[in-house]
């Protein structure tokens, strides 16, 4: 399957953000649709493979700042923490898989950090040896009393390392800390609102600039769950909402 954008990927419910995603089975094709020149010196002798991958992100970058109406360049850099490098009113997060891109943005003076994550289901073998890493023991815990009727082993430690992963993409930009799994607590939804509310170990992170719970959004879809967390500027709080794909689509930075 080539690459394909998804139509009107969006944030669920907020007018603030704009998206832009990509499909493909294999971003190891069509290196030439991409400008080259946007590759880091670091991503240069790279697989062609992860060249796509960097490039489409890059690409669904700009079309989200195309979306948001950005009058300036167009260009997200890199910074030396690897991590995305936006133009100085823009926060933004890209996620990237095998098989899916995506990328977010937000105007700073409404939204203070965001971060999006998407994540292939963890396959059924695999999780057995990632449980204890990626959970904490009340999740654990919590699986067996409160959602094993809810979700099979694979759906649950996959959306709960995409929801950190994106509390992690989220809070990295303001604090410059790198949170550790264990210094988060997820519990998600059931009730079929796709929200995940999240805490972050006070005791972990002497850090003013963490606020101690809020709330996210999650989605099965494309054989991957995606997740998302913003703090909005004005209140610093973390939203109740987040990252939904379109389920439409025409004929992962």
């Amino acid at each position: 399957m080539p690459i394909r954008s998804i139509s009107n990927p969006k944030i669920a419910l907020h007018g603030s953000f704009h998206v832009s995603a990509l499909i493909s089975s294999s971003f190891q094709e069509e290196l030439e649709n991409y400008d080259c020149r946007q590759l880091p010196n670091g991503l240069l002798h790279a697989s062609a493979r992860r060249q796509v991958q960097f490039l489409a992100g890059r690409h669904c970058a700009r079309q989200a700042l195309i979306a948001a109406n950005f009058i300036g360049e167009k260009i997200v850099g890199q910074n030396s923490d690897l991590s995305p490098r936006w133009p100085q009113s823009i926060v933004g997060s890209i996620t990237h898989t095998s098989s899916y891109v995506s990328a977010a943005i937000a105007y700073r003076n409404k939204v203070r950090s965001l971060g999006i994550n998407s994540e292939r289901l963890f396959l059924s073998g695999a999780t057995d040896s990632l449980w204890d890493v990626i959970l904490t023991r009340r999740e654990v815990a919590q699986y067996e009393w409160q959602y094993k009727h809810h979700f099979d082993r694979s759906e649950y430690i996959s959306l709960l390392f995409s929801a950190k992963e994106a509390i992690y993409k989220c809070y990295y930009p303001i604090s410059i800390y790198r949170l550790n799994y264990h210094d988060i607590h997820v519990e998600p939804d059931v009730e079929g609102c796709n929200y995940f509310r999240f805490a972050i170990n006070k005791k972990a992170v002497s850090n003013s600039l963490f606020e101690e719970q809020g709330k996210g959004r999650y989605d099965f879809r494309y054989g991957h769950v995606h997740s998302s967390v913003y703090i909005f500027e004005d209140t610093h709080e973390s939203s109740n909402e987040g990252y939904r794909p379109s389920s439409s689509s025409t004929a992962r930075g």
